[in-house]
């Protein structure tokens, strides 16, 4: 019994580190494509907002990339999802942008 509760959260753990890994880290990049949307944004404001997603948001399910949903979609999932995910207003936002950031960017990128 014990053996297969530490094989569960083990695959657990490989599942969730192999979802983070595909998130991508914030670059300056990313930073001038939502300047216009977030003129006070900064790279470590990203990098957090990444770091808040991946610990508040694995613990429940998969996490998801952020090109699968519109920036619509996106505002209205965090504001369903941040008090299940115990967000403070503060922090959803960086979430919020962070995924904004990087949707923004593929989509320029794809163009």
């Amino acid at each position: 019994m014990k053996r297969s509760i530490v094989i569960f959260f083990s695959a657990i753990n490989f599942a969730l580190i192999g979802c983070s890994g595909s998130l991508p880290h914030p670059m300056e990049s990313h930073v001038l494509t939502i300047a216009k949307k977030f003129p006070s944004i900064t790279l470590p404001h990203l990098e957090e907002g990444r770091v808040l997603y991946i610990q508040k948001c694995s613990g429940c399910h998969t996490l998801r990339l952020p090109s699968e949903f519109s920036e619509e979609k996106w505002m209205s999932i965090i504001q369903e999802m941040k008090a299940e995910a115990k967000l403070e207003e503060s922090e959803s936002q960086k979430v919020l942008q962070y995924i904004i950031a990087i949707k923004e960017s593929e989509t320029t990128l794809q163009k």
